[in-house]
């Protein structure tokens, strides 16, 4: 973003760099704005309804020839809620950085300055100088970790780093749950409805076994995966990965209801009596749900 555009009240953060380093600052940018922030965060960003870090003010023109900053970027210094230096011999030897430092310091109040090192010598804190006057928060970016891109984004945000961590795995978790049950709840149901809902299908010997192996698998998937979360070691997991573990054996309870519909009407599953049953893997969220009825066995 070359200039501050008078439309845009704030900007969620400006990225101060050399022109030296302009690729890290241009992948930084990306990265930030592709970022998905977690959803108790989400009040935060100077864009309402938005779930992304989103805009970051980078200026992509040079000043060499110009004799003091620009007015359109000290308009986007006062409208940015944080300051990201991406630290270098190059950046600390940069005059325009050390001024985009100074003026932001200035007008900042509570607002955080984040060095993000990419550079082997600035490593360590000390070693920081031009930036020691205003106690930066740090971030490593010399391999562009995930993690520190996360810690990034938690400063930006003015939020405590591991808090802020443990909410997006949450986060992250969920998200992946959704797409496994969705995923696994289509093929059963349309695997299920293709050969209850056809008579031509089911008088087709060829498509009923083809759409029956395919149900078979799923099936097997879900009793594969309940069992093996029922038996993690509970001991040994985090309070977000229990919680990721029982909304797993949910999911894949509901679908065990749908299999063992579909093995009563139609006594072809692979799985064979198991599916007659109540596994001890299910989970249910209230007592009366476990009252309903099961496949009944055939004479």
């Amino acid at each position: 973003m070359p200039f501050s555009s008078p439309t845009i009240e704030r900007y969620v953060a400006f990225i101060s760099y050399s022109s030296t380093d302009r690729d890290v600052a241009k992948w930084l940018h990306r990265a930030l704005e592709r970022y998905v922030v977690p959803k108790e965060y989400r009040h935060l960003l100077p864009s309402p309804g938005s779930k992304r870090l989103v805009p970051i003010f980078r200026d992509v023109d040079e000043f060499a020839s110009s004799p003091d900053l620009g007015g359109a970027l000290k308009i986007a210094l006062n409208k940015s809620d944080a300051l990201i230096v991406l630290c270098s011999s190059n950046s600390a030897s940069s005059k325009w950085v050390a001024e985009e430092v100074r003026i932001f310091s200035e007008q900042r109040g509570a607002k955080p300055i984040i060095a993000a090192v990419i550079e082997d010598a600035f490593h360590h804190r000390e070693e920081l100088d031009f930036l020691s006057n205003w106690n930066p928060l740090i971030a490593d970016l010399r391999e562009r970790s995930r993690r520190e891109l996360t810690r990034i984004v938690a400063y930006t945000l003015g939020s405590e780093f591991e808090s802020f961590r443990k909410r997006r795995t949450i986060d992250l978790i969920r998200r992946r749950i959704v797409h496994f049950s969705t995923i696994m709840l289509a093929l059963v149901l349309v695997a299920y409805f293709v050969i209850a809902a056809s008579d031509s299908i089911r008088e087709n010997a060829k498509g009923v076994r083809a759409s029956a192996s395919i149900l078979n698998a799923a099936c097997d998937s879900v009793f594969s995966v309940g069992d093996r979360t029922f038996r993690l070691d509970r001991n040994a997991m985090g309070d977000a990965a229990i919680s990721a573990a029982d909304e797993i054996r949910l999911t894949a309870t509901r679908m065990f209801d749908a299999c063992a519909h579909w093995q009563e009407r139609n006594f072809t599953l692979s799985a064979g009596d198991e599916w007659r049953f109540e596994p001890n893997w299910t989970l249910r969220k209230t007592p009366d749900t476990i009252s309903r009825r099961l496949p009944s066995v055939p004479e």
